[in-house]
Parts: structure tokens; sequence; C-alpha cells
């Protein structure tokens, strides 16, 4: 799923996490291009957090990362088919793309920041599929509504 010449060394230091800018079109059919890139999650980037299901088999569809080409999953491309603006870009978490799959050590310095990543998030996109036909909300951005009860609640750290 990954390419390691797309990923530079993130600073563990400086709590980095990859973000990928998605952007915009006025066509769905489109392909997908987006920008790669580093920030620090002690400057409150804003980004939104992307869960999905990691859908079988793997690679089956392409998008463009930083002028490269990735493969990913057919469940991914559909989350950012229905994502991406038409006239702005979006600024994204989404692990598979933003984890360089290729480096294990990577990998686990990144899933101790998830709690993190999510927390400090702006909004989370949960991504169910396509749904079923005469669906219409696919895509659902639980930290839009304010009547969440769990919204201000502390964290467990436990469940992470």
């Amino acid at each position: 799923m990954s390419q390691p010449s797309l990923y530079s060394p993130l600073r563990s230091q400086l709590r980095e996490v990859r973000v990928i800018h998605l952007l915009p079109s006025d066509n769905f059919d489109h392909d997908i291009h987006c920008e790669l890139r580093a920030v620090s999650l002690d400057t409150n980037p804003e980004y939104e957090a992307l869960s999905y299901v990691w859908s079988t088999p793997p690679g089956t569809g392409f998008i463009t990362v930083s002028g490269q080409p990735m493969e990913v999953t057919a469940n991914l491309l559909a989350a950012l088919r229905r994502l991406r603006c038409r006239q702005k870009t979006r600024v994204v978490w989404a692990d598979a793309i933003c984890i360089n799959q290729a480096d294990m050590d990577e990998r686990c310095a990144q899933v101790l920041l998830m709690g993190d990543i999510y927390r400090l998030t702006k909004g989370v996109l949960i991504w169910l599929g396509d749904g079923l036909d005469g669906t219409r909300e696919d895509a659902l951005t639980v930290d839009e509504r304010d009547d969440f009860p769990w919204r201000d609640a502390p964290m467990d750290a436990s469940f992470i």
C-alpha cells in the first residue's frame, strides 16, 4: 500500500504525524490527488481524522499522493471520493496513507500517538461504506453535533 519514497522520516520528539491535503475537484469521477505533509500535534494543526474499514483485498484502486501513484483499498478510495470538496482543499488524517506502512518502527510510534490524533482533530469522519441503494448518508461527522453526551467526557486511555 505504501511507497517508502513518499515518506520522509517523522521527528518523534516533535510528535509529528502526516496529514493529506485532499485536493478539490468539481467532477466526482476525477482521479484523487492529494499532498502529504508532516505536522506537529503540538502546534494544534487543523485536520479531520478518517475512521473507516480496511477492506479486502488491498490495492483495488489508485490515488496520486504528492505526485506519485499509491495503491489503496476500494473502501478508502470510496471514502476519499465522497469526502473530497468541489472547491477547497480538505485536510485529512487517514492511517493507510499518512503512516508509512512499510516501516514497522514508524507504525509502532504512530500507533502510540493515535489517541492524540483522534482527540486533537477538529472532527472524526466515520466512513461505513457506500451503503445500499437509497442510502444518502454515507459519512457521519461525529464531532459536529453538540448533543453527544460523551463530547466533553474525559477519555479513558485504557480503551486506546
